[in-house]
Formats: C-alpha cells, sequence, structure tokens
C-alpha cells in the first residue's frame, strides 16, 4: 500500500504541473489542515517533492515551485554553456572566480593531450540562470593557445565566444560524460547549497575545429532543481 505522504505528494505533483515557477506551496500546517494529516506526513510529502526536484524548500521552510530548463547535450549542438541555457529559453550569466596559472593533474593532462612541461591555465566560475545561482564550473584550458586570457575575459563573458571570436579556436564538443552525484562539501558551499544534496555532475572536452586538437576540459555541477540534462544522440528518422 502507497505510504499516505506518497500519495499526497503525488497529489500535490499534479498541481505543481499547473503553478507558475516560483509560486509558493502552502505551508506543512495548511497542508496537514486540508489533507487531514499529520504536521509530519505533510513535510514528508514536500521533502518527497524536493527529492523529485519539483520544489525548493528555503530556510524559512518556503516551498516554491521550481522551474527546470532542459540543457541538451549532443553532437549537433554547441559547447557553449551560455548558448545550452538561451536555446532553453532563460538568461545565461558566468562570474569568475578566479584565473590562474596552475600545473594541471595526471588526467587533464591526459585529456588535453599534453605533457607535465605544457603550462595550463585553471578557470574556475560561478553560473546563473535567470539571475539565480545554479551551477559552478571549472575549467582547464592550454595556456599558450589562449594569451593574455586574463584581460580579454570579462568577468561575465561566455568563455566559449572569447574562444571563437578572440582567439578563432571554434570550440566543438568532443566528450561528455554526466552523473548524477552527492554534492562534495566544497561544491555545496560554492552553490550556496545547504547539506550536500544531490547534484548534476557535467565533465566534456572541446577541440579546436581550426587545430584539430583538444584545448579545454570543464567539469560542471549543476544544481538538479534548476537543470534537467537531456542526451540527444542521432537524428530522429
Amino acid at each position: 500500500m502507497t505510504p499516505i505522504y506518497m500519495r499526497v505528494a503525488d497529489r500535490l505533483e499534479a498541481e505543481i504541473s499547473k503553478r507558475t515557477p516560483g509560486t509558493e506551496l502552502p505551508s506543512e500546517n495548511e497542508l496537514a489542515r486540508t489533507y487531514r494529516i499529520s504536521r509530519l506526513t505533510a513535510r514528508a510529502s514536500l521533502e518527497e517533492l524536493e527529492r523529485r526536484c519539483l520544489v525548493r524548500r528555503s530556510q524559512g521552510k518556503r516551498t516554491l515551485v521550481a522551474r527546470r530548463i532542459d540543457y541538451v547535450i549532443g553532437p549537433e549542438r554547441s559547447p557553449s554553456w551560455s548558448e545550452g541555457v538561451k536555446l532553453s529559453g532563460a538568461t545565461p550569466r558566468s562570474q569568475t572566480e578566479r584565473l590562474q596559472l596552475r600545473k594541471a593533474p595526471a588526467a587533464i593532462r591526459a585529456a588535453l593531450h599534453i605533457d607535465a612541461r605544457t603550462p595550463t591555465l585553471f578557470l574556475a566560475r560561478k553560473r546563473f540562470v535567470d539571475g539565480e545561482l545554479a551551477a559552478v564550473a571549472d575549467t582547464w584550458l592550454v595556456a599558450d593557445l589562449v594569451p593574455m586570457l586574463a584581460e580579454r575575459l570579462a568577468p561575465d563573458a561566455s568563455l566559449h565566444d572569447i574562444l571563437s571570436r578572440v582567439y578563432r579556436l571554434t570550440p566543438r564538443r568532443a566528450w561528455s560524460r554526466a552523473q548524477f552525484v552527492i554534492a562534495p562539501s566544497a561544491i555545496a558551499r560554492r552553490l550556496d547549497l545547504e547539506g550536500r544534496p544531490f547534484v548534476l555532475r557535467l565533465t566534456g572536452v572541446a577541440v579546436s575545429h581550426k587545430l584539430g586538437r583538444p584545448i579545454e576540459i570543464t567539469t560542471s555541477w549543476l544544481r538538479a532543481d534548476v537543470f534537467n540534462v537531456v542526451f540527444e544522440m542521432g537524428r530522429p528518422l
């Protein structure tokens, strides 16, 4: 038999589908009165909706309808994060946390096809969707291919745009991997999340169409209550 909290969550899910993102749901006490259940059961129902990434609960225990956007990845899609968010109908913005010369780990060097003597740049960024912090990303680049990047990359600029427009590298997606993981503590702090919730970890390698070689590797951690990552392979028949 389906538990009561699950049945209530199912009914609320049907209601949520008709509500505008950002709409506040009834409180635990209001739900308890409406469905004639205990407050603990009402709380369990809201927590279940949160696990389904349908709502977001704030520190003040307000429960809001989540807005999730489809972030589509495929061989025909640009590797640009900003472009992917725009195609979903949302507005992207990036914020540079740090950009520095740093020796890349062996796995990163292997992905970029470089040796230990090749200088690399490490770029850490926060990413926003419609003004809300939605992801963080760490990028490694071959430093010799992007001279003076610190001067040319504005704090809120699109890296893909700079690589294409300024350096004429024309990045394209070569490899991607997505995993649903528990957020490491450091990542949860960067995302301003409580505890260590599940996030989507997306790693991708971009190659230069011009040079025919890898130029960057990026690992992003995306909030699961903001993004619905969709992989598209091939074309419909």
